[in-house]
């Protein structure tokens, strides 16, 4: 695969079956994303850890370093 067909493949995994596979993720289809994934999760605890994981933070909203973290994360989506 080229480096293209890698991002829009990674892009369209974002759609799910309600997506319309343009390449682009809206707020809407990334919470869909996330939404469905926390759902198949056999706890709320293990979506929490593994979300950590997946974008390097932990569940401390009072924590300077999580707020700079989610500013970055966000900045870096936009």
């Amino acid at each position: 695969m080229t480096k293209d067909e890698v991002i829009t493949e990674f892009l369209n995994s974002f759609d799910g079956m309600k997506g319309n596979n343009d390449g682009k993720i809206t707020k809407q289809e990334f919470l869909d994303y996330y939404t469905d994934l926390a759902v198949s999760c056999p706890t709320e605890d293990y979506f929490c850890v593994m979300m950590e994981q997946t974008w390097g933070l932990a569940e401390d909203h009072n924590s300077q370093d999580f707020q700079t973290t989610v500013k970055q994360i966000v900045s870096l989506i936009r």
